[in-house]
C-alpha cells in the first residue's frame, strides 16, 4: 500500500471527525445569530411602528393633492408602450429641488429625470402645491384662528395676548449680480449679498405671514415698516383681540420678538 495514499487518507478522517464533533457547537452558534437577528428585526419593527410615520404621510397627501391637480404628474404610456417616469419620481426631484437648492440636472442619475423635466416638474408642483393648500395655508388668520392662536400662547407659555413669533433671516444670494451687490449687502451680515425673509410663526410653525425679496441692505425694523403685517390693523379690518395683563386690559395683541427688533421699536 501507498504510505502516502494512507496518511492522506488518515488525515482526512481526523478532520471528518473533528468536523463532526463541532458541529453541534457551530450549528448551535448559527441558531443563536439567527435568533439575534430576528430579535433585532421585531424590536426595530416595534419602534416603527410607535413613531408616527409623518413625514411618509406629508408626502402621499402631497403627491395625491399634486396628481389631482395636475395630470402631467400621472405615469402615462408612450406610443410604443413604454412606461414614463412614475408620480414620485417627479414629486421627489421637485421637492430636492426646493429643499436643497440644486439645479434641475442634479438628480438626472439618481433619479433618471432629465434636467427639461425637472424644471417642469419643479414648475408644475409648485403651482399644484399653491392650488391644493392656498385655502388651508396660504391665508391671514380668521377670527377662530386668532382666538386659538391667543388661547394657545396663554396656555403654554404663558404670553396672553401674544399672536406669534415675528423675525427677519437673511438669505444668502450666491448669484446675485455685481451691480446689485451693493444693495443687497449689509455690513453687520458679512459681506456676501442677502434676502431678507420676514416672517411670523406660531408654535406649530404655521408661517402665516411671510414678506420676501427685500435688499438685504435693510435692517430689521425697515423690513417691519414696509410690510403688509399691520395692513388689515390699520385698515380696522384686523381680528379683535382682548386680553388682560398686569391688571390692564388691552385690544390688540403683539408679536414677541428678538432682543434685536425689541431694541430698534
Amino acid at each position: 500500500m501507498n504510505p502516502r495514499r494512507e496518511g492522506k487518507r488518515a488525515i482526512e478522517a481526523q478532520m471528518a471527525r473533528m468536523l463532526e464533533t463541532a458541529m453541534p457547537a457551530i450549528q448551535e452558534e448559527i441558531n443563536n445569530e439567527v435568533e439575534r437577528y430576528q430579535a433585532a428585526i421585531q424590536a426595530w419593527n416595534e419602534q416603527h411602528d410607535r413613531v408616527p410615520r409623518t413625514r411618509m404621510y406629508i408626502h402621499r397627501d402631497r403627491e395625491q393633492a399634486v396628481v389631482a391637480r395636475d395630470a402631467y404628474f400621472m405615469q402615462t404610456f408612450d406610443a410604443v408602450g413604454r412606461q414614463s417616469i412614475s408620480t414620485l419620481q417627479k414629486c421627489t426631484s421637485a421637492l430636492r429641488q426646493l429643499a436643497y437648492g440644486t439645479t434641475a440636472d442634479m438628480f438626472d442619475e439618481y433619479l433618471h429625470v432629465s434636467e427639461h423635466t425637472g424644471r417642469a416638474c419643479l414648475a408644475k408642483f409648485c403651482r399644484a402645491v399653491i392650488e391644493a393648500f392656498k385655502d388651508t395655508y396660504l391665508r391671514k388668520p380668521t377670527s377662530d384662528d386668532v382666538r386659538r392662536l391667543v388661547r394657545m400662547h396663554e396656555e403654554r407659555h404663558g404670553f396672553p395676548g401674544m399672536l406669534g413669533s415675528i423675525d427677519c433671516m437673511h438669505w444668502p444670494w450666491k448669484n446675485c449680480p455685481m451691480g446689485w451687490r451693493g444693495a443687497f449687502t449689509s455690513g453687520h451680515k458679512g459681506s456676501h449679498p442677502t434676502i431678507v425673509l420676514e416672517a411670523v410663526a406660531d408654535q406649530r410653525l404655521w408661517i402665516w405671514h411671510a414678506y420676501f425679496v427685500v435688499v438685504g441692505s435693510n435692517n430689521d425694523l425697515n423690513v417691519l415698516n414696509g410690510s403688509p403685517l399691520f395692513n388689515g390693523l390699520c385698515a380696522g379690518r384686523a381680528p379683535t383681540v382682548e386680553f388682560t395683563a398686569n391688571h390692564r386690559r388691552y385690544t390688540m395683541g403683539y408679536y414677541l420678538a428678538d432682543g434685536k427688533l425689541l431694541g430698534m421699536l
